[in-house]
């Protein structure tokens, strides 16, 4: 069933493009870790990490509603990352579920999944201390939304397959630690939405193999001045011959697209990832 109601008084371009990501909560959750060797960051590695994603999601779906909705959320991650020379290849992944309400108390819940491929060239170091990397990335994600007291035969989702230029600054306060920012910005790439009209009565809410291809359905291809979809990710690693390995990260996201109708979606996330490798 489809409420009314009056919509909420901000901007919603205004406020996803110019306010950014906005109510942060900070979390943290230490993880042990399995023993690593005594290679340090600077040098070829191959690394593989698994572990666990707490997050804030907000989201807006003018489709629906003109209303912000927001939960915590948790999930599982895994990254990996392989040291060459100076390229860099690195992978990673992500399923997380967030309950949602509004500020009407009316709930609904979000799914977030997503995977990305990133090759970064070492295109500057600074002696022992650090680097400059640049190359690019591809990647994917999903963002259904469900409303259960305004919607719910249907969902509300926002799909990307995108191509984004990436920069990363790395830096070595001691050879077995390592502090990175790496900033994700697509430019191209292809977008899914739901229609204005449906037209199926109800969505496979309960077969999750056919809403997979639903939630990629009409793809439509974008340029720069459409999509806006950053990720910044900051990361701590830490490798002890004699103690634990972990990798930790805070990742802040957010997506914004105008058709059919627009939308917004915020995630800020922190990962605690057990990671071993050589």
């Amino acid at each position: 069933m489809i409420g009314t109601v009056e919509p909420e008084g901000e901007d919603m371009a205004g406020f996803s493009v110019k306010r950014g990501i906005t109510g942060s909560v900070v979390l943290l959750l230490i993880s042990s870790g399995l023993p690593a060797s005594a290679q340090t960051l600077d040098q070829d590695h191959t690394w593989l990490s698994g572990g666990v994603a707490l997050s804030v999601v907000r989201g807006r779906d003018d489709l629906l509603i003109p209303m912000v909705w927001q939960g915590p959320g948790m999930g599982l991650s895994f990254s990996f990352e392989r040291k060459d020379g100076i390229l860099r290849r690195q992978a990673g992944g992500q399923l997380g579920l967030a309950p949602l309400w509004n500020r009407l108390g009316h709930l609904g819940a979000a799914l977030n999944a997503g995977a990305r491929y990133r090759q970064l060239y070492e295109v500057a170091t600074f002696g022992d201390a650090g680097m400059l990397g640049f190359g690019g990335m591809v990647g994917w994600q999903t963002e259904p939304m469900w409303f259960a007291q305004w919607d719910d035969s249907y969902l509300y989702w926002v799909t990307t397959l995108t191509l984004a230029p990436s920069i990363q600054v790395a830096w070595l306060p001691s050879p077995d630690r390592e502090l990175g920012v790496i900033l994700d910005w697509p430019v191209f790439g292809g977008v899914s939405r739901p229609p204005r009209e449906r037209t199926r009565k109800i969505d496979p809410l309960d077969r999750p193999f056919e809403m997979l291809p639903l939630l990629h359905q009409d793809l439509r291809w974008f340029g720069p001045s459409e999509l806006v979809s950053p990720t910044l990710t900051v990361s701590y690693r830490m490798q002890n011959p004699s103690g634990p390995s972990w990798r930790l990260a805070l990742e802040l996201g957010s997506t914004y697209y105008p058709y059919p109708a627009p939308t917004w979606h915020e995630r800020i996330g922190f990962l605690s990832e057990v990671r071993f490798g050589r």
